[in-house]
């Protein structure tokens, strides 16, 4: 970083503190920035909570300034209005060296005053008048970087803005902290048979994660016990009217971040039935062929064996027979198949389970992402002379 970089701002649009997987994100990206020395002002939608409290919440050291700012519900207005928010919140303060964006919104309002920043995008732009915003965005002066959480997020961006420079594109998939195994409080007793292979599966209930064919791979594997955390209630109550009759099926409902591990911890094998089509918040669109899961990275970092479903963007993380097993997302034999062998096979189980572990804390950290993103800031920005001493 050359020195250079001291004091960020972080612009979302999340609700902090949430259960969704971009408030998980933000929140231990900005606990990784502090780590490692700089300031963090993240900026971010109601409800308040004190840093401690957030911490608490997600399982973080919380060192870092949180302002919150209105997003009112008005249709096609309410972005705009926490932009401008945005912006005023950051002119009452000292300019940061570096702003990092999640929002198209406030990063438009601030990024009119030639302050480095970087955007990072989960999706591409939903819509055409989106597509024009990032792209006016992209041409301004303050320009450094584009994060993208896929290689395949990557092309498909590039595409859309053929004149984006190579070195400014860079991928960084999610990441997780490292866990140490010895130091995990395991959580409350669970329920279910002592000595029956655990399965788990950790976090969104919604249209295109798997659970139905979860729910059916528990019928056919009635001496294995399957726990499912993670909300939010209403789906979780449909699919609790689905398994009444399985009594290998626990569901535990939302499990707050700061002591999900606890409960990972006490699982044999991990799932992520992932299907052709993952939906965003709300059942719409399909992020299946960009997609960086939250889970396959807190999976790994508890280094437990992984069956996940075998889609192209999932193999830049997962190899299957090296780190995790695979399987056609709609097969509930193979899928069936792949966790009874595992459970008569524990050697192979344990195997998986470190190799996973291992290249998770070699490549897949926060602070590991944060240190990428950083390094590549700087350089560019030390190219183009742009940016504060």
């Amino acid at each position: 970083m050359s020195g250079k970089i001291h004091k960020i701002a972080y612009l979302s649009n999340s609700k902090i503190p949430s259960a969704e997987a971009n408030a998980v994100h933000v929140v231990k990206m900005c606990a990784a920035f502090t780590a490692l020395g700089l300031e963090v002002s993240l900026f971010a939608r109601k409800p308040r909570l004190s840093s401690s409290e957030i911490g608490e919440f997600y399982g973080v050291q919380a060192s870092f300034e949180t302002v919150y700012c209105p997003w009112p519900r008005l249709r096609g207005l309410g972005g705009w209005i926490y932009g401008r928010a945005v912006q005023r919140e950051l002119a009452r303060r000292a300019a940061p060296d570096l702003i990092y964006a999640r929002d198209l919104y406030s990063l438009w309002f601030a990024s009119r005053d030639g302050v480095p920043f970087i955007y990072e995008a989960h999706q591409p732009p939903a819509t055409v008048f989106h597509r024009r915003l990032l792209g006016k965005i992209l041409s301004r002066s303050g320009f450094v970087a584009l994060v993208v959480i896929s290689r395949r997020l990557g092309q498909i961006l590039t595409g859309i803005y053929p004149g984006l420079p190579k070195e400014a594109l860079v991928v960084a998939p999610d990441g997780a902290d490292e866990v140490d195994m010895g130091a995990v409080v395991l959580e409350r007793l669970l329920p279910g048979r002592s000595k029956a292979l655990r399965v788990g599966y950790a976090g969104s209930f919604t249209a295109g994660r798997g659970i139905g064919l979860l729910l059916r791979v528990a019928g056919s594997l009635p001496r294995v016990d399957f726990h499912l955390f993670g909300g939010p209630d209403y789906p979780v109550k449909g699919y609790q009217r689905r398994a009444e009759h399985h009594e290998n099926v626990h569901f535990h409902g939302f499990v707050p971040h700061a002591v999900l591990n606890g409960y990972l911890a006490q699982m044999d094998v991990l799932v992520a039935p992932y299907q052709p089509r993952v939906t965003l918040k709300g059942n719409r669109g399909d992020n299946s062929g960009w997609m960086s899961p939250l889970k396959i990275f807190e999976y790994m970092a508890v280094g437990k064996a992984i069956v996940c479903s075998d889609l192209p963007v999932i193999r830049e993380v997962l190899s299957d027979g090296d780190n995790a097993l695979l399987c056609p997302p709609r097969d509930e034999t193979a899928w069936a198949e792949a966790i009874r062998f595992l459970g008569e096979n524990p050697d192979i189980r344990r195997r998986l389970g470190t190799k996973a572990r291992a290249i998770h804390a070699a490549r897949f950290t926060w602070r590991q992402r944060c240190r990428k993103v950083l390094s590549v800031a700087a350089e560019r920005r030390d190219r183009s002379g742009n940016g504060p001493d």
